[in-house]
């Protein structure tokens, strides 16, 4: 008796600090978490074949501006001989007139239609 009670003296405070833990495993939830990121990995293959098509384009309108370029010079360098004397028309300011005399001035004569 004296043993039993040795054995349980001391496998007593062994049983309280040795707490044993049991594994959770819920196939559920990990499968959904397997779906969840497959989904989240096919929503970013579908943003790197936008982002790819962008750039493709962007390529694209690139090519087109260097050929345009190619083709008509460099649209800065362009100078019109119209811009000053249109310049110095928008400058003048123009006689005080009425309505009539302008819309006779604009219009042409009847026997010139």
């Amino acid at each position: 008796m004296k043993k039993i009670l040795i054995i349980t003296a001391i496998a007593l405070p062994l049983a309280f600090s040795a707490r044993a833990q049991w594994i959770v495993y819920d196939p559920i939830s990990n499968v959904q978490q397997i779906l969840d990121e497959a989904e989240n990995i096919a929503e970013y293959v579908d943003m790197v074949e936008n982002q790819v098509q962008q750039i493709e384009t962007l390529d694209n309108q690139l090519s087109e501006f260097k050929n345009y370029e190619s083709l008509f010079g460099n649209p800065s360098q362009v100078v019109l001989s119209m811009v000053p004397n249109l310049d110095s028309d928008l400058q003048s300011l123009e006689p005080i007139q009425n309505l009539g005399t302008l819309v006779a001035t604009a219009m042409p004569p009847k026997s010139a239609r």
